[in-house]
């Protein structure tokens, strides 16, 4: 692997970068395909559309690096990750394990646009959500029992798709949908009414919007029905 500044793009097939030390290295739409990278440091380093294929990942390190995103980890597994990871440069990660990681985002961050599919992760999720769409799903077969859950959102996913913590199965509603159109109904009476103040108003808003996104009011309204849709968190 070169150690100047440089760009690394295609696929890397079946290399070894164990121990490495990965100098001023941008990755752009680059596939290391059943790769190892045990104990390799990424110095100076940044990357757009980076997947990772059949790799195992094991006490990385990253040192001055600049912004990534778009990263994928397929089929890997990614162990001893000192540094906590942001939820938001990946985009998606699918029948991976990743063991006793920390991924998180900023306090008030969107929705991550990570899709999260048939992988175990433990370790700690904190400060960002994951919000179902119309076209695919966000999250589905996963194991999360292991993760420690704070301020995380889980909007509109049905609750039969992934094995989610105890902590979080206590907060499941399943009359969710009906609780749903009811909060909607009486936060839209608030939200119309002469007498509500700009305060209400705004709360009122909020709470609409939330409803929305989790997919009771909004779905049942445009006649979209999905599989466990009686059951949303």
């Amino acid at each position: 692997m070169p150690k100047a500044r440089q760009k690394l793009q295609g696929i890397q097939h079946n290399q070894s970068f164990d121990d490495d030390s990965i100098q001023g290295m941008f990755f752009e739409a680059v596939t290391l395909e059943q790769c190892s990278l045990v104990r390799t440091e990424f110095n100076h380093c940044s990357g757009s559309y980076l997947s990772f294929k059949d790799c195992t990942i094991w006490d990385p390190s990253f040192r001055f690096c600049g912004d990534w995103d778009h990263i994928s980890l397929i089929n890997t597994t990614v162990e001893k990750v000192e540094e906590p990871l942001d939820v938001s440069v990946f985009s998606r990660i699918e029948g991976s394990t990743l063991r006793d990681v920390i991924i998180s985002g900023k306090q008030q961050q969107d929705h991550a646009p990570l899709v999260l599919i048939n992988s175990t992760i433990s370790g700690r999720l904190a400060n960002f959500a994951i919000a179902e769409n119309q076209s695919q799903n966000q999250l589905l077969g996963c194991d999360l029992r292991d993760c420690a859950v704070y301020n995380v959102r889980f909007l509109g996913i049905p609750v039969d798709r992934c094995q989610l913590p105890n902590s979080v199965h206590s907060l499941v509603l399943n009359n969710w949908s009906d609780l749903a159109d009811e909060v909607f109904s009486k936060a839209m009476f608030t939200f119309k009414s002469s007498a509500s103040t700009k305060a209400e108003k705004t709360a009122a808003s909020i709470v609409m919007d939330e409803i929305q996104l989790d997919a009771g009011t909004f779905h049942s309204a445009h006649g979209i029905q999905r599989l466990g849709a009686e059951k949303l968190i």
